[in-house]
């Protein structure tokens, strides 16, 4: 709950910067033009470095070199929290206004939040018996490539990868994000989107387009859901990630699963937002309406924090 709200708090701060200096913003092509006011406040947040990564990204890459061909095509797998989420039929809390508006990621969120953080709070939770979406609202995942290039202004998630493969020779046709609704569980991914199926009929349009196996790449515990996916794929077709992988890829994959989520399952803490000092205290004041117990409900609704939760709890205490 607490890392959920620091995510808020972080796109509410890059939407106000974007608010206050939008007329300046055709000016600012390096770190250096940022207006001071601004650059103070990315200073004291360690935010500096990030911003200027996003305005060199800006730029598009420079003209492939000559001969650079991919061969293989790609399919990401993004991590839990990497991809955006979209109203898709708003609460009443929102109004039908709000339809496809962003509920997590870019400045969509920090408005979402800002107008009611309650709101907010109900519709990123999920049914804790069904673990699907509460009744009255539906959130879905935001799909193609701008679901995951960027958590908010600045701070990067795929788009470094994309301009890279697209240096040497990766598009559309080549190259696949599959983007998920991270809060639930896999199976629940299936049962409500079709996700497996759906990510199964991709990678074979992909591997027969190009001629050739797709190489997938999962991120955090994204690694873990292509690892399921694949199981997925062989107990209901034998060999078929033989005849359409050529190769798996895990960036930080949660194979053997993650200790994060533990104390937020168990009591509504995170340790990871202590680090945050007096950010951390700013979201604290403002989560003051609930209490641990209700956080920690929220966090049980996510299916999808439990399965490393429950992989580490195996690993060491079962095996």
């Amino acid at each position: 709950m607490r890392r959920l709200a620091a995510g808020a708090l972080v796109a509410l701060v890059a939407y106000r910067l974007r608010t206050s200096y939008l007329k300046e913003r055709a000016k600012i092509v390096r770190i250096a033009d940022v207006p001071e006011p601004a650059a103070d406040l990315l200073r004291r947040l360690g935010w500096t470095a990030h911003v200027e990564e996003h305005l060199e990204a800006r730029i598009r890459p420079s003209a492939r070199a000559a001969g650079d061909a991919p061969k293989h095509p790609l399919v990401l797998v993004p991590g839990i929290i990497s991809c955006g989420l979209e109203l898709w039929r708003p609460g009443a809390c929102y109004g039908r206004g709000w339809f496809r508006e962003r509920l997590w990621g870019g400045l969509g969120m920090a408005r979402a939040a800002v107008k009611n953080i309650s709101c907010w709070l109900d519709h990123i939770s999920l049914n804790a018996t069904t673990g699907l979406d509460r009744d009255g609202h539906e959130v879905r995942a935001a799909l193609g490539w701008s679901g995951a290039e960027y958590f908010a202004p600045g701070y990067w998630l795929w788009a470094k990868i994309l301009a890279n493969a697209a240096e040497v020779g990766y598009d559309r046709s080549t190259m696949h994000m599959a983007c998920y609704d991270w809060r639930l569980s896999f199976r629940n991914l299936e049962r409500r989107d079709g996700y497996l199926s759906r990510l199964k009929a991709e990678v074979e349009v992909l591997a027969r387009q190009r001629g050739e196996k797709a190489v997938v790449v999962g991120h955090s515990m994204g690694a873990a859901l292509a690892l399921f996916f694949f199981s997925w794929c062989e107990a209901g077709d034998p060999g078929w990630v033989d005849a359409h992988v050529h190769a798996f890829v895990s960036l930080g994959g949660s194979l053997l699963g993650a200790v994060g989520p533990l104390g937020a399952i168990l009591s509504g803490e995170m340790k990871a937002t202590a680090m945050l000092g007096k950010v951390n205290e700013l979201i604290d004041s403002q989560m003051s309406f609930l209490n641990k117990t209700q956080q920690r409900d929220i966090y049980r609704s996510l299916g999808a924090i439990q399965r490393p939760v429950a992989v580490t709890i195996f690993e060491r205490f079962v095996v």
